[in-house]
């Protein structure tokens, strides 16, 4: 009797260790984020964009997705992924532009894109994995979190030409930092003064890879161009706008609801009102004006991604010599497939000083008089291409955007 006892519990056991370690999904880590998850069928799941809300309870965002697929490894996965509805200027939006995302990644570290379907009966983008890890990243986009922006911070403080510097604090008292690249042995009188701002909405990823490239080819020691650049250009760099929102795997509202890049005009430096709903770009403003009364700001440029197929540059700033500069930086980023512009946005430049309808960031002109430079990088297919921003792309694009505004100033002379 105990023989046959053991044999099925012998059995037993086998069949037990014979079945597969269930699927699980995790995005409870910094940047995470997804809704409800639905087991359709074996391996087959319905996921729910969570997507964000403004301080109004309007214009919700769904323009984010960030989770981890632990115990897959080998398996066919098919995942739909929905709930992509909004509203986009208090307009109804629905996000087919998500077509050519996602990204996957075995490390967290490295990315790459997933073939997907878009499907208008459904309303679902669906695709297909199969990791060859025991852990696959899934996101939107390449994400950028602020310990990497730390990280790339701290290394380059390291160099002569960088300052890093805390500008103000968060919502949550997270650091809001600045890095500056300039030549400390050189006096500042004469120099370029060039800002450019990342992530004050925390989806828009690629601009931080974007901003580190370009702090990357800063600090280079061995490059006499970017060393020649510090001697005649003041170049301050913010990587992340809105670190409480990049943490918390927030889309375009900081965690009061305020979007950063439309407070502009409602930010008041003698309110405490606005500190307490939008320190991020209370601090940033007060920085800027601050900034620019010691040493005029020739040029913000503002970073950000978008979904119509091409790049987008255009400005709010006037002047002959302005503008011929302008005109000189939009043709040195044109670099198809890596960065295009369609023809209808290439001569989007706005001379008023007027306040504009939405309070952008732009209203640092008809405020300051500072000219502002939109950069709106294409996260999906390229018009016309089968190419795609990586961030290793973004990273080159950095050192392109430098260049850019550099040479472009320097042909001004």
């Amino acid at each position: 009797m105990k023989s046959l006892q053991f044999l099925f519990l012998m059995f037993f056991s086998a069949l037990c260790f014979a079945q597969e370690e269930p699927i699980r999904f995790n995005s409870n880590f910094p940047g995470g984020a997804i809704g409800r998850i639905d087991l359709v069928s074996e391996n087959n799941y319905r996921l729910y964009v969570d997507g964000q809300y403004n301080q109004y309870g309007r214009n919700r965002q769904p323009t984010w997705f960030y989770f981890r697929i632990d115990g897959g490894k080998d398996r066919k996965i098919t995942l739909a992924l929905t709930n992509f509805d909004g509203e986009y200027n208090n307009r109804k939006a629905q996000q087919r532009l998500v077509r050519d995302c996602p990204v996957c990644s075995t490390d967290n570290i490295h990315w790459e894109h997933i073939p997907a379907q878009w499907d208008e009966n459904t309303l679902a983008l669906t695709f297909t994995v199969v990791p060859k890890a025991d852990s696959v990243w899934i996101a939107y986009i390449p994400p950028y979190l602020p310990d990497r922006a730390d990280k790339v911070l701290e290394e380059a403080n390291r160099s002569d030409r960088a300052l890093v510097e805390v500008y103000g604090k968060s919502i949550k008292g997270n650091d809001l930092k600045m890095i500056t690249l300039t030549d400390p042995a050189i006096p500042d009188k004469d120099k370029k003064h060039i800002w450019i701002v990342s992530r004050l909405h925390s989806w828009e990823s690629l601009t931080s890879w974007v901003g580190e490239g370009a702090i990357r080819f800063l600090i280079d020691p061995k490059s006499e161009e970017a060393a020649g650049i510090c001697k005649k250009a003041i170049i301050r760099i913010i990587l992340i706008g809105d670190p409480d929102g990049c943490d918390r795997g927030m889309i375009r509202f900081n965690l009061n609801g305020y979007d950063l890049n439309r407070s502009w005009p409602l930010i008041d430096l003698r309110s405490k009102a606005s500190l307490r709903d939008r320190p991020e770009a209370w601090y940033l403003k007060k920085t800027l004006a601050a900034a620019n009364a010691v040493h005029p700001v020739d040029v913000v440029l503002n970073l950000h991604n978008h979904q119509t197929g091409f790049d987008l540059i255009e400005t709010d700033g006037d002047g002959e010599d302005y503008l011929r500069w302008f005109r000189s930086f939009q043709k040195k980023m044109e670099d198809p497939p890596y960065f295009k512009t369609s023809v209808k946005q290439r001569e989007r430049i706005c001379k008023s000083r007027e306040p504009k309808k939405f309070g952008s960031m732009d209203e640092i002109w008809s405020e300051l008089g500072i000219r502002h430079v939109l950069v709106e990088y294409n996260i999906n297919r390229k018009e016309g291409t089968d190419y795609f921003l990586t961030e290793k792309d973004a990273l080159q694009n950095g050192k392109k955007l430098i260049q850019a505004i550099f040479t472009s100033f320097e042909e001004e002379k």
